[in-house]
Order: structure tokens, then C-alpha cells, then sequence
């Protein structure tokens, strides 16, 4: 006769897969394009994302309004007189902070990476003129 825990345990290894999800899919059957998207860094476009031939030659503010909005997004006080680009400033090579219409001028081709310090780390590498926005650093080749 089976004691009870045995039971128990059937029980529970019996009703498992009814608590699962309904149309999840599988680890197997997702595809590996989700895979490579869901490991993109949401704070660097990488020089694989730059070179990508849908990309073309555009120019740096072009490919992050394509692949990171998010870098151009205001972020904390929601003052009304904050446009979504004010204040974000730009540095090429780590060099002086730029204004963001610098962006227009580098194109896909000179680029190897592109990054989004958030305000915070700006503040620790650029000092207070970094702003309370962020900074993008473009990488150059």
C-alpha cells in the first residue's frame, strides 16, 4: 500500500503541467532572432547593430532614433519646458560634450560602438556639465 507521501508527491508531478502557462513557448522553439534581441544591451548600439546593412550610411542621430529611442527620452523631472533631446549632450572618443546635433555630421561607416551613459555615471565621468539628462559617446573607428 502506498504511504502517503508517495502520494503526495504523484499528485503534485500529475497537476504541474496544468499550472504552466498556456501557449508559452518553449525555450526550444523560440527563435534564436528573439534570442539575439533580448541580449542587446538596451544602453550600447554595438558595431554588429552599426554595421547591418539596413542601417546603411546614416548618420549617428539617425541610427539611434532607428535602434534606441530610449537615448533621446527625457528622463526624471516631468517639467513641461523639457523637450525630449534638452539638455543631452554628446562626446566623441571621450572628448568635450558636444550638443546632440554633432550626431548629424559622424556617419554608420566612421562608428564602432555607440553608448548611453544614464545622468548619474555622465555626472561621475563628465562632472556636473554633463547635465542631469546623459551623455552619448560615439565610438569612432
Amino acid at each position: 500500500m502506498p504511504n502517503t507521501r508517495t502520494i503526495a508527491l504523484v499528485a503534485v508531478v500529475l497537476a504541474a503541467p496544468a499550472c504552466a502557462p498556456q501557449g508559452a513557448p518553449t525555450p526550444a522553439a523560440t527563435p534564436s532572432s528573439n534570442a539575439a534581441a533580448a541580449q542587446r544591451n538596451p544602453d550600447v548600439i554595438s558595431h554588429a547593430e552599426i554595421d547591418d546593412p539596413s542601417i546603411g550610411d546614416l548618420d549617428a542621430l539617425s541610427i539611434i532614433k532607428r535602434l534606441r529611442p530610449a537615448f533621446l527620452a527625457t528622463r526624471g523631472g516631468a517639467s513641461s519646458a523639457n523637450s525630449p533631446t534638452k539638455g543631452i549632450q554628446v562626446t566623441i572618443g571621450g572628448g568635450p560634450l558636444q550638443p546632440l546635433s554633432t550626431l548629424t555630421t559622424i556617419r554608420a561607416s566612421e562608428m564602432v560602438e555607440i553608448r548611453y551613459l544614464n545622468a548619474s555615471a555622465a555626472a561621475q565621468a563628465y562632472g556636473s556639465a554633463a547635465g542631469a539628462t546623459g551623455v552619448i559617446v560615439i565610438k569612432r573607428k
